[in-house]
């Protein structure tokens, strides 16, 4: 329910494309780093747009890992080949490649209890990132937050 109340992958990962491709001139950015990953849905549908893409996902949630890479990875080699999850807390991740784009989706970056702790976190991710990289972060609810609705939707037996 998560995933369809706050996530269009799809378009998520074409915006990050196109805001690269403006920002950079590069036309095809390949390497991208989800960080508070979760089910690693937006890594799957950034390296399903090329065979050339990779990614990599970091969070802290190993029971979320596992059922993202259950259920989002397993199930195409050709995708679970080019994703690599990362059981780790953001700030002290190692081992993580550097990648063209960094993400922090879903105001994952409002969770740091401090200005401190915040600035120490994007510190990480500009050295995370490859020369010339970029950090995306939205900071309140997706892309449609500000966009007011509602809708009902069937999920089993239940209308939520």
């Amino acid at each position: 329910m998560y995933e369809q109340c706050v996530q269009d992958p799809r378009r998520e990962t074409n915006s990050i494309h196109s805001i690269f491709r403006e920002l950079t001139g590069k036309r095809n950015p390949l390497s991208l780093r989800e960080d508070f990953c979760g089910t690693a849905i937006l890594c799957r549908e950034w390296v399903s747009k090329s065979s050339e893409r990779w990614a990599v996902g970091v969070d802290i949630d190993p029971g979320v890992l596992k059922w993202g890479q259950e259920n989002r990875l397993d199930s195409d080699a050709s995708v679970s080949a080019r994703v690599k999850l990362f059981e780790a807390d953001v700030m002290t991740a190692q081992g993580v490649p550097k990648t063209e784009i960094l993400v922090a989706l879903n105001y994952g970056v409002c969770f740091f209890p401090t200005f401190s702790k915040l600035v120490a976190y994007l510190k990480r991710c500009h050295e995370a990132l490859q020369d010339g990289g970029m950090f995306v972060c939205d900071l309140f609810g997706g892309y449609k937050a500000q966009m007011g609705s509602e809708k009902v939707r069937q999920h089993g037996d239940v209308k939520v």
